[in-house]
């Protein structure tokens, strides 16, 4: 069975479509991964990481951000009354997430995804020292509670996938470069997406059974 569409925005509807129904289907147009959200909640954990290493509090500005990810599970009133700590004081995040007793003058309302959080970030820090980058790749995925998340999602096997694809891009990254850095690992993909290099997502092979999504202008070739 194949379905031809006009533009690739028909496509991202029936893509968007099929995985909530477990369709399985096939498309013959790339989706480069480095533009997806899931992936780039990964480089930006990764990145906020990076600037830790480097020296501690530096990388304070990325921290906020990361703390709104869905899959924290933080609510966004206890984001909000520590931010506002955060900017009528020149307090750490560091000291702002250990300090209960700041916590309790501000009502926090669940201060379990906030320990979850920051012992990941605490955790993530010393495990990047000692891991192999696959594993710590694999580390982040797992233990963030992003693969979890992502289980639970109506295109759980598109985002599944896209994973996947991270992951084996990466251990190929380590094959052509077995002392590659987690920072030139970094440096790799932001150089690959200034120069509009794509990470194309690796599809299951196709089945007899599967859908083919075609635009217009392929099924004319």
């Amino acid at each position: 069975v194949a379905i031809i569409f006009r533009n690739n925005r028909q496509g991202d509807q029936l893509v968007t479509l099929f995985e909530k129904n477990s369709i399985p289907y096939h498309t013959s147009r790339p989706i480069n991964i480095l533009h997806t959200p899931i992936v780039l909640k990964i480089r930006r954990i990764i990145q906020y990481l990076i600037q830790e290493w480097k020296e501690t509090d530096r990388g304070e500005s990325e921290f906020l951000p990361l703390l709104y990810h869905a899959h924290w599970e933080i609510s966004m009133s206890d984001i909000g009354k520590l931010n506002k700590i955060k900017v009528a004081s020149d307090l750490s995040w560091h000291l702002i997430m250990t300090d209960e007793t700041i916590w309790a003058t501000i009502a926090i309302e669940n201060s379990q995804p906030l320990k979850r959080a920051y012992r990941f970030f605490q955790d993530a820090l010393k495990q990047g020292l000692n891991k192999a980058l696959p594993a710590f790749l694999e580390y982040i995925i797992n233990k963030s509670g992003l693969l979890k998340a992502t289980l639970k999602q109506k295109d759980s096997i598109l985002q599944v996938q896209i994973l996947n694809t991270l992951v084996n891009f990466c251990e190929k990254s380590v094959e052509r470069e077995p002392n590659i850095s987690v920072i030139d690992w970094m440096l790799m993909m932001d150089r690959m997406q200034d120069n509009h290099l794509a990470i194309s997502l690796e599809m299951p092979q196709v089945s007899n059974e599967s859908v083919h999504l075609l635009t217009a202008h392929r099924a004319k070739g």
